[in-house]
């Protein structure tokens, strides 16, 4: 019986590392394309636009690992394997049409500035998905949409004498020295996962603007300090449930019901176990019961709950940076900022008290054979149907939902610098945040809101109790995580190369991250929560009469750890008029998580997690773009959930 896992994802930031290495290279190779330009009365006005089309092309077969047991896998829970089932190897899963222009009106003292993008994924909105259709609320984010991005004034004046910016509007804002690790120093602007794995996605693609104020002030030469205060809260836009990328089926835009059993029962009401397929007949759909309700469909699954998203204000941040020229030019930044939680935590609110009379109603009655057609061929197997009937009952006034806890103080250090003459540029940052939200097990959850259950009829639900939460009473809301101390601490190494291996010019960039939880609790105590963790860590509840007799539990190596740490790499080199005018950039990328288990929602590393990825880039003439590339995700086992969504992408873009 388990409620599956947060990814921000990656997750939701695991795989939002790839295409920002792809982006991040492209820079390096890009020139200026072509805009169209205007100057009235003093004012500079330029305009330009990026349209694409994109399609990407499933590269490897589903993965039973990642597939519930009722869906035909071996996965424990049925509550992540929507994505993977529903598109096929060697067919499209992405088609992507798009554009984005940017209008940049300059006065001088005065300036204003607004982006505006729109697409179509036509996969999305006229392709038949192989197993869930997506919902509406999914379509909404992945489908199609026009939106307004940027608009924002900035205007430029003296504080004494000292220079100062003002900038007023809907804005992104990047602070600190993170390259392709999230969930450092940068948390201003919340990640759009979704938009931005999609096929000619760009960087500016990647953050959702935010209406804030911000500003700076220039006090000395050396020295500016910055500050913003936002008028607006934005969660991170996770993979709605059922898209190519997604290993979340409940937490998305459209995620609406989560599923109990372990992966033994299907959530879409056909495949139902060895115990409860037989006794499943018109009689339980009929309700032959006498004064039970008819068979739930929805067998063993919640709902979910109205979402409790924070307040809009109190957000806000201050930084300096000085610049020491003595020290080779380099760059020192100091921060600190309070922000609400951008990534959702799973919690979730315990049944009724009608609920629990109804379960124990139901356990009763089937476990006594009231149902003379009761396929089970023992008692023990009627007390096991009868506890699983009456959890559903119950589950039908119980919800999870999705929160997103306050008041994070984040401070923060970094630093940027060239190594003497070597041609190698250095950046890093240190970022503590306090009190930072962190899931706990969602299965220790999930055994938590069924203790009214073992409260009040220890003889069928006695197993609940045993979880590290605690006892609940009915109708109570248990909040699905622990506050803790967490600092991250990350490096990057770049070096722009000249002629080499024939190339006109090359880029390296290597960054190093690790993660570590100050006063990490024992996992003996407190587990928390990591990707593909399908049952307890506790090895009672795999034995007679646990929670999932019979499937086994998950080894301590498989829940997160106090530190953890990986690295990314990426290399490109550029051929310039390597075919007439076409300038031709092959690349390769590199991601590592080398030991550890960051929890989630935030962690980004997951210990044995690889992913590799080859592309090639031609230009003609700064306003013509085609790419290909290749990525394959694997390590970890069964633990890395996007093990089987390798894939292929093509693009093609058109500046002007």
């Amino acid at each position: 019986m388990t409620a599956d896992h947060v990814r921000s994802e990656p997750g939701c930031t695991w795989i939002v590392g790839l295409p920002a290495l792809i982006a991040i290279l492209c820079q390096f190779a890009a020139g200026p394309a072509a805009a169209l330009e205007w100057e009235y009365e003093g004012v500079d006005i330029s305009f330009d636009t990026t349209l694409s089309q994109g399609v990407s092309v499933r590269a490897s077969e589903r993965d039973p690992a990642t597939i519930g047991t009722a869906n035909g896998g071996t996965a424990h829970s049925v509550n992540h394997d929507d994505g993977t089932l529903n598109y096929d190897d060697g067919k499209i899963s992405q088609n992507v049409s798009r554009f984005t222009s940017d209008l940049n009106i300059d006065g001088g003292a005065l300036s204003a500035f607004f982006r505006v993008t729109g697409f179509v994924d036509w996969e999305q909105r006229n392709g038949t998905r192989e197993r869930t259709p997506l919902t509406k609320e999914a379509l909404e984010i992945v489908g199609q949409d026009l939106e307004l991005l940027d608009a924002y004034v900035t205007g430029n004046f003296n504080v004494g004498e000292a220079p100062a910016q003002l900038r007023v509007g809907q804005q992104v804002l990047s602070w600190g020295e993170s390259t392709f690790i999230p969930n450092g120093i940068n948390v201003i602007n919340p990640i759009d996962v979704a938009r931005f794995r999609t096929p000619g996605a760009e960087l500016r693609n990647a953050l959702k603007p935010i209406p804030m104020i911000s500003g700076s002030v220039s006090t000395s030469e050396s020295i500016t300090v910055e500050a913003f205060y936002q008028l607006r809260w934005k969660e991170v836009e996770t993979d709605p449930p059922g898209t190519f990328f997604s290993t979340n089926d409940f937490v998305g835009a459209g995620g609406s019901r989560v599923f109990l059993g372990f992966g033994e029962f299907s959530d879409l009401g056909t495949s139902f176990g060895p115990v409860l397929g037989p006794a499943i007949n018109q009689d339980l759909i009929d309700a032959a019961l006498p004064g039970q309700p008819p068979f739930d469909p929805n067998f063993l699954g919640v709902s979910r709950g109205p979402d409790d998203t924070p307040s809009d204000t109190g957000q806000f941040g201050v930084a300096m940076r000085m610049f020491a020229e003595k020290l080779n030019g380099a760059e020192f930044g100091l921060y600190y900022m309070k922000y609400n939680s951008r990534l959702p935590i799973v919690s979730a609110r315990t049944g009724t008290t009608a609920g629990v009379n109804l379960a124990n109603a139901s356990a009763v009655t089937i476990a006594t054979g009231a149902n003379t057609n009761l396929a089970t061929g023992s008692l023990a197997a009627s007390a096991k149907l009868g506890g699983l009937v009456g959890v559903d009952r119950y589950a039908q006034t119980a919800n999870y939902f999705i929160e997103y806890p306050e008041a994070i103080d984040l401070i923060g250090a970094s630093f940027n610098s060239e190594v003497g003459n070597t041609g190698w540029a250095l950046q890093g940052e240190y970022s503590f945040k306090n009190d930072l939200a962190l899931q706990v097990d969602d299965v220790e959850l999930l055994f938590a809101a069924l203790t009214p259950l073992s409260t009040s009829n220890p003889t069928f639900y006695k197993q609940f109790a045993d979880n590290q939460l605690g006892t609940f009473g009915t109708d109570t809301i248990i909040h699905g995580f622990i506050e803790r101390d967490v600092s991250q601490l990350q490096a990057t190494a770049t070096k722009v190369l000249g002629p080499t291996f024939g190339a006109n010019t090359g880029v390296f960039v290597v960054e190093v991250g690790g993660t570590y939880v100050h006063s990490m609790p024992k996992q003996s105590s407190k587990r928390l929560n990591a990707a593909g963790t399908d049952t307890s860590g506790n090895s009672q509840q795999a034995a007679a009469g646990g929670a999932h007799e019979g499937k086994p539990a998950e080894p301590s190596s498989a829940f997160p750890t106090a530190a953890s740490w990986g690295y990314r790499m990426a290399a490109q080199l550029t051929y310039n008029n390597a075919i007439e005018a076409i300038n031709l950039s092959p690349r390769i990328q590199w991601a590592h998580d080398v030991q550890g288990i960051s929890p989630q929602p935030a962690g980004p590393f997951r210990e044995g997690r690889k992913a590799f990825s080859v592309g090639l880039k031609a230009t003609y003439l700064q306003e013509w773009e085609a790419d290909v590339s290749y990525t394959n995700f694997f390590g970890a086992g069964k633990y890395n959930l996007l093990n089987d969504r390798d894939f292929f992408a093509l693009t093609v873009k058109y500046s002007f």
